[in-house]
């Protein structure tokens, strides 16, 4: 469990999940997102942002974001270290294994040369698959989180989105350029701690608007803020 502040009164609110399961809070002091609590308790259709009547609280650290000079320093902080980790060591184990087997003459002798050399495969591959896509994100958005405008972005939908890795936390905002125009887009919220109604920071080019990033859909970190 862990908390967040009620994006309407301030309250302290506790996020529950099960597994990987992230269910709905809700906040008892105001009532923020008890229809949708409820209506996702009972698999049904989450209720449209249009009932809330209240505006959202700017958050403190929405306003530190927004006093930064630019460039903003931005660091990278992949918070699934510690599962590359478990998978190297697993890695280690498998080669060791079939290595005591090839020793022991319990492996044929084509698998008995390549054996050492397991490990040495099995690394690469494991960060190449986890890794690089997230770099490669990662290097695209960091001139939006060095140089980019915010904006106070305003959470529509939060839901939870089945993957072949689990499950993951979608998110639809909404935020108004310096131009004028208002943008909509969809990303998946890495920090799972983001619902509706709450307003975020997103970082987007001023000459092209849709272009824009979430820090909340990011592992890049601003450390002055």
């Amino acid at each position: 469990m862990s908390n967040i502040t009620c994006p309407l009164c301030g309250s302290a609110v506790t996020v529950r999940q099960f597994f990987d399961r992230i269910t709905k809070p809700f906040c008892a002091r105001c009532g923020w997102n008890v229809e949708r609590a409820e209506s996702s308790l009972g698999n049904k259709a989450t209720p449209s942002l249009q009932g809330v009547q209240v505006q959202p609280i700017p958050d403190a650290f929405l306003q530190r974001i927004q006093s930064l000079s630019r460039p903003r320093r931005v660091r990278f902080r992949f918070t699934g270290a510690f599962m590359v980790v478990v998978l190297i060591g697993v890695g280690v184990l498998f080669g060791f294994v079939f290595y005591e087997l090839a020793r022991s003459n319990a492996a044929p002798s084509s698998l008995k040369d390549l054996t050492p050399l397991l490990p040495l495969v099995f690394f690469p591959f494991v960060l190449g698959v986890l890794i690089v896509p997230l770099l490669l994100k990662e290097k695209r958005n960091r001139p939006l989180f060095q140089d980019g405008e915010v904006a106070a972005a305003r959470v529509l939908v939060q839901r939870t989105v089945a993957r072949r890795n689990g499950r993951d936390s979608q998110i639809d905002y909404e935020f108004r350029a310096s131009d004028g125009q208002t943008i909509r887009n969809s990303e998946e919220d890495v920090s799972r701690k983001v619902f509706e109604d709450m307003l975020i920071p997103v970082f987007y080019d001023p000459a092209n608007p849709s272009r824009c990033a979430a820090l909340c859909a990011s592992y890049s970190k601003l450390p002055d803020a």
